[in-house]
């Protein structure tokens, strides 16, 4: 080791005098100057190459370094190359056993398509089976048409027959038209008949001929039974079919079958069949009918159907029985049916009357549904304008009506007609205490205030009309505002439209009917003259005033009902009965004007009373 540390490059010096020292002290011996300069210079060459040397490792170093990080990138990307591949391993795993799943479906599918094919052998063998069966059907039904021709055949000879005996009633025509002579020269006498081709080939034959003629009655007194027992006369005289008094009541569904049938028993079976919903109870011919007040599932299409072409007593006493008997008997014997519906008011007639034109509609199997349609609604239409709400009922019908529904042989049905009578007009202009006006004008006033047309009509939105005021009737809540009112105008202008009314007709008709209403609220007073002549002035002219012109629905509606409309400048009288109240019956005589000097001024204008 250096006792000292060498010299630095930058102290040549000292570096040349330790230098020189440490030389001779190796060597034992004393170099010149120049020598130990040129052994520096060479040791400071040397010193070079070996700096040089080192910088060259140093670099080489460097470059391991770089090599030894790519070559630690590298195995990291193979580390990463190498998780992919484990990843991609893993599933390609996965799809193995995907693929063996697969596989094991696939099995079980070919084992089942395996037993479907079985299945599918099976059926083609029953098939075979079937095949064979239809064959031997197919056999049958050539031995079956060979019997249908037998059978022909004999239809045939017995055709012959007919024609045999066709030739026969010609003669025995021919004969009796020879008796029926009724000029009595030119009659043949007895032994003239006898001498007939006809009677005399009887000759021998006559008692076979008697018995025949004997079997022959006996078939047809039998048919006679038969055909009495089809159509049940019911009767109440006492036999085999009367039942005891005593007998429980809810089996008799016909009360003349009782023994004893006066008004108390009547009452009592009809009491206790009422409890029992059992509201229809036959009286021989007679359908008796109780109100049962609430909705009852007894006029379905299942129950229509059940009534149709069954005997009475197959079953339960019902409306549609009546109507399918009456049916029947028309289109059997080709003879007019009259159904009589009668009862107290709130019965049931208008609802029984409803029900029947139902059935029988059905029955009719009308081939238009338009026609249907309309026989079916023109009961409503007319209920609209007839019935009206009472004291105890409220629909009740204020009038009388005959329903006439026409059928052809085959019985379809190919129309109606409905004749009204005995209608009770003083409804208009007077109704009791607690009832009310004929439905249709709440209809219309409801119906016209919805779609905003009162003003049209010169009807008041606020103000009742005279015919329609009534102590418990208010008219925006109760008439425009009654959602059952607006219902039944959309009902009732349907039906106008099913049954054939043109729009114009139909505004007509609410016309009409405004028209009655305005002309309620005009008021008359009395006016005295010296021939002490009854008259009658117009007291609020003002009602008039503000129905100016012919679009005023009074004014607008000419009642000409008797021929063409009088076109003068004078007043001409076109009477219309109106019944009073308190039970007064007078003529309003409304007067038809046209002035020649205001065209479009036609109107009609009531002017007075005159009785």
């Amino acid at each position: 080791m250096l006792v000292n540390p060498p010299p630095t490059l930058h102290q040549p010096e000292i570096w040349s005098d330790q230098f020189n020292d440490f030389i001779c002290k190796k060597a034992s011996t004393k170099f010149e100057p120049t020598e130990l300069v040129q052994l520096q210079l060479l040791l400071v060459e040397v010193l070079l190459v070996l700096v040089e040397v080192l910088s060259v490792m140093v670099e080489v170093l460097l470059v391991l370094v770089e090599v030894f990080l790519v070559l630690v990138e590298v195995l990291l990307v193979l580390v990463e190359v190498l998780s992919v591949m484990v990843e991609v391993l893993l599933v390609l795993v996965e799809v193995f056993l995907v693929l063996v799943e697969v596989l094991l479906v696939l099995v079980e599918v070919l084992s089942v398509m395996v037993e479907v094919l079985l299945v599918l052998v099976e059926v083609l063998l029953v098939l075979v089976e079937v095949f064979l069966v239809l064959v031997e059907v197919l056999l049958m039904l050539v031995e079956v048409l060979s019997v249908l021709v037998e059978v022909l055949l004999v239809l045939v000879e017995v055709f012959l027959v007919l024609v045999k005996v066709l030739l026969v009633l010609e003669e025995v025509l021919s004969v009796l038209g020879r008796c029926l002579i009724k000029d009595f020269e030119l009659r043949p006498n007895v032994q003239d008949l006898l001498q007939h081709a006809f009677i005399k080939q009887i000759a021998g034959r006559e008692k076979t001929l008697q018995k025949q003629l004997m079997e022959l009655i006996d078939l047809n007194q039998q048919m006679g039974v038969i055909e009495k027992t089809r159509h049940e006369r019911i009767h109440t005289k006492k036999g085999s079919n009367m039942k005891p008094h005593h007998q429980a009541l809810d089996d008799v569904e016909d009360l003349a079958i009782l023994e004893v049938l006066d008004e108390n028993t009547i009452t009592e079976h009809l009491q206790q069949r009422y409890t029992k919903d059992q509201i229809y109870t036959y009286v021989g011919d007679i359908l008796i009918a109780v109100n049962p007040f609430h909705k009852m599932d007894l006029y379905t299409q299942q129950n229509s159907k059940m009534y149709i072409g069954a005997k009475r007593t197959a079953n339960p006493p019902h409306i549609f029985a009546v109507a399918d008997i009456a049916y029947q008997a028309m289109v059997s014997y080709n003879a007019d049916q009259c159904i009589v519906i009668s009862g107290e008011s709130g019965a049931g007639k208008t609802e029984s009357a409803h029900l029947l034109v139902q059935q029988l509609t059905v029955l009719g199997k009308a081939n238009n549904r338009t026609l249907q349609e309309k026989i079916l609604l023109v009961n409503n239409l007319v209920e609209a304008f007839g019935n009206a709400c009472t004291v105890i009922n409220d629909n009740s019908s204020r009038f009388g009506k005959y329903l006439e529904m026409k059928f052809t042989c085959g019985g379809t049905v190919v129309g109606a007609q409905i004749s009204e009578y005995l209608l009770e007009k003083s409804r208009v202009i007077h109704q009791a205490a607690g009832e009310r006006n004929f439905h249709i004008f709440y209809y219309i006033y409801a119906g016209l205030a919805e779609r905003k047309k009162l003003a049209h009509y010169k009807l008041s939105d606020s103000k009742t009309p005279k015919y329609l005021q009534n102590e418990h009737i208010k008219l925006v809540p109760d008439i425009v505002g009654s959602a059952f009112y607006k219902e039944q105008f959309e009902a009732v202008e349907q039906c106008f439209k099913v049954i054939g009314f043109t729009l114009e007709e139909l505004g007509s008709v609410y016309s009409i009917l405004a028209a009655i209403l305005n002309a309620g609220d005009i008021e008359f007073a009395s006016v005295a003259s010296e021939h002490q002549t009854d008259k009658s002035n117009i007291t609020n002219m003002a009602v008039l005033e503000s129905a100016e012109a012919p679009q005023h629905a009074m004014l607008s509606i000419y009642i000409t009902p008797v021929g063409p409309r009088i076109r003068s400048p004078t007043l001409e009288p076109a009477p219309i009965l109106l019944r009073g109240g308190r039970g007064t019956v007078t003529d309003v005589y409304m007067y038809y004007y046209h002035s020649p000097d205001k065209p479009g001024s036609d109107g009609l204008v009531p002017i007075m009373f005159m009785p």
